[in-house]
């Protein structure tokens, strides 16, 4: 989740803007990394419903992505939900993963009612065209993740539990929750799922990080996003991304998919790029 900081002071008065007087207002306005105080200029700008999970993605200066208004908080909103990713810590060499870490305490320093989401790689990382394209052209995952470990979670199975936790809050509000998939794998673990989808050999031979780098920028991806996944590379390698599901089937009633199902559900876009991801 983003809460965005901006150089200028806010308008009590000002009506909720519309997305698209939002898109042109961030657009006109230099963006800074948010402290405490430049942060909490934000909280006339976006009203919640009812309840609602705000999320945009990372990008460039943008400190996290949820905001509230005074309206809010004094008619006791009942929950919403705010989604960072799990390597979100005070001390995180990624510049967007401190920032995940500002918003969910700018939450929690008004006295929000919110259920703080920190997820793991999804499964839809693995069709990423940085990702994607070895895969399907040289049958090998390169993504510079050593032996770490992580469970990976589907989009899907994401929107059901955010979906339980919103229709009905009141026992999660307060409470943080790492999202995973239902079985921790490593890299090789991962690579034996597709083999086994597909009927072909996938292995794992991963980048350095500096290669990883290389290769982010030739998909023209820009700075702060490499930034980020460079430095979420490494804590991936030292664990940070590790752990299974423990609130999905719980919440849902149903597990979440696992890397098997996630490959059958795409297969075609893992053994050719014409095929849409």
């Amino acid at each position: 989740m983003h809460l965005v900081a901006f150089d200028g002071a806010p308008q009590p008065s000002r009506k909720v803007p519309s997305s698209i007087e939002l898109g042109h207002f961030f657009a006109a306005k230099p963006m800074v990394m948010a402290d405490p105080e430049n942060a909490l200029r934000l909280l006339i700008l976006l009203g919640f419903s009812r309840t609602k999970i705000r999320n945009l993605p990372v990008s460039f200066r943008m400190v996290g992505a949820s905001t509230v208004t005074e309206k809010d908080l004094s008619l006791g909103r009942p929950g919403s939900s705010n989604m960072s990713q799990i390597s979100a810590r005070e001390d995180s060499k990624s510049h967007a993963a401190r920032d995940h870490w500002i918003a969910e305490r700018i939450f929690d320093w008004l006295g929000v009612p919110t259920i703080h989401l920190r997820l793991t790689f999804f499964s839809q990382w693995l069709l990423y065209p940085f990702a994607r394209k070895t895969i399907v052209e040289q049958s090998v995952i390169d993504l510079p993740y050593g032996a770490g470990r992580h469970a990976p979670i589907a989009a899907e199975d994401q929107a059901r539990l955010i979906a339980a936790l919103l229709a009905d809050p009141a026992a999660h509000v307060g409470k943080t929750y790492t999202l995973h998939g239902p079985t921790e794998l490593d890299q090789p673990g991962i690579a034996s799922a597709l083999s086994e989808v597909l009927g072909r050999k996938i292995g794992y031979q991963p980048l350095t990080i500096p290669a990883y780098r290389d290769r982010l920028e030739k998909f023209g991806l820009p700075e702060f996003l490499i930034q980020h996944f460079c430095a979420i590379a490494l804590d991936y390698q030292n664990g940070i991304f590790s752990g299974a599901d423990k609130i999905i089937a719980e919440v849902t009633r149903a597990p979440p998919m696992t890397v098997q199902d996630f490959v059958t559900s795409h297969r075609a876009a893992f053994n050719t790029l014409d095929a849409a991801a």
